[in-house]
């Protein structure tokens, strides 16, 4: 990955940031409102990547 293809986030737009390994990520979808559709998003994620391995 380029460093154009890197994710970086507006220090104006978003208070703080880190990455979440897959677990630190499930627990963290049962205890924060991300989006409406959190659930549902890396539900079809996690279905998707399983069906490509």
């Amino acid at each position: 990955m380029s460093d154009a293809d890197a994710v970086v986030p507006d220090p104006v737009e978003v208070a703080g940031h880190s990455w979440l390994t897959e677990p630190e990520l499930r627990s963290a979808l049962l205890e924060w409102c991300f989006t409406p559709d959190s659930h549902e998003a890396i539900s079809r994620y996690l279905t998707f990547r399983s069906a490509s391995s």
